[in-house]
């Protein structure tokens, strides 16, 4: 009886992840070059970089990644918007990789969020993409090849630096935890108010200048960006977020691994909380929670085994694990 329920459990995961693929596949086929985004802001600065006949390797500094791929793409005859479905192509390994740590009574709402979100990000945020698929493949890889990865996530974007230091990060006890998600909630329902990180520094603008004008000027220039992303269209990013380390905090500390995706998930939730009232900040800082809040959301839920049945966990191997409590599947 229990070998029946658990390939029958195997066979529906297949079944979800073939179909959820071809629907992926499609959607993103569509959304890159059938009916594509509009080109503007980054998009256009992306297009535009893409077809000129020049990708200097320096052009964003030393994340030289991005225009050392551009070039190769470009002179195979591969146009931009076929450049962006092959991108997401190359996601969906990974995708299928990760769903390996999602129940399979949350499965469907995973892969619900790629077709709805993931192609407008990636070509919005190319180069952070990119370094995000790279620290990936460095979470998931063992031995040496890890510093190639580590490498190509760093020279595609600086961010992965962040990325890396979130998932090496690591509080003492459960109680240092819960009470950094706790802050970081409380200081997210102060910014949604009005009186949390830009009101605090509206406050100190005109005493900073008697210490240090520069100071000041900094601030200020800190104070309009914010002014202007008020990240209101990301309330509910937020909720979700505060809700999910909450719950991850009660068991985030069984986490062991020396590097650990889902560290570096709490950890970016952290932060995006804490700048929860600038966009930029927010989006920028926290982006491995910001933009990966519901496979996120899905990840703590599915670490949680609450019943008697079968809970699928893929390490390096396939088994399974009866055991009832709370796991942490990193």
């Amino acid at each position: 009886m229990k070998d029946y329920k658990f390939i029958n459990e195997i066979l529906i995961r297949i079944s979800i992840c073939l179909m959820s693929s071809f629907i992926i596949i499609i959607w993103f086929y569509q959304h890159s070059i059938t009916n594509p985004f509009e080109l503007k802001s980054d998009y256009l600065q992306y297009y535009n970089f893409y077809n000129s006949a020049n990708h200097n390797l320096d052009r964003f500094g030393s994340e030289f990644l991005t225009p050392l791929i551009y070039k190769v793409f470009n002179n195979l005859g591969v146009d931009f918007y076929q450049f962006v479905f092959l991108f997401g192509l190359a996601w969906l390994p990974i995708i299928l990789k990760l769903s390996t740590r999602i129940k399979t009574g949350y499965l469907i709402f995973y892969f619900m969020y790629f077709p709805i979100f993931f192609v407008e990000n990636y070509a919005f945020l190319f180069r952070t993409y990119l370094a995000f698929m790279f620290f990936l493949m460095f979470i998931l890889a063992t031995g040496k090849k890890r510093a190639v990865f580590v490498f190509l996530a760093i020279f595609s974007h600086m961010s992965a630096i962040l990325f890396i230091f979130f998932s090496w990060l690591k509080l003492k006890s459960k109680k240092l935890y819960v009470s950094l998600a706790l802050s970081a909630t409380l200081i997210m329902i102060l910014n949604q108010i009005g009186y949390g990180f830009s009101r605090v520094l509206l406050f100190l603008l005109d005493y900073v200048g008697y210490l240090n004008y520069d100071l000041q000027r900094k601030l200020s220039l800190l104070v309009r960006i914010g002014q202007g992303n008020i990240d209101s269209s990301g309330v509910k990013i937020m909720i979700l977020l505060a809700s999910t380390v909450l719950i991850h905090s009660l068991f985030v500390n069984q986490d062991n691994k020396k590097f650990s995706f889902m560290r570096a998930l709490f950890f970016s939730a952290i932060v995006a909380l804490i700048f929860s009232d600038f966009k930029i900040l927010a989006n920028r800082l926290g982006f491995l929670a910001y933009y990966f809040s519901i496979p996120y959301f899905l990840m703590v839920l599915s670490s949680i085994s609450l019943n008697k049945y079968l809970t699928i966990k893929f390490n390096s191997s396939f088994s399974y694990n009866r055991k009832v409590g709370l796991k942490c599947l990193v």
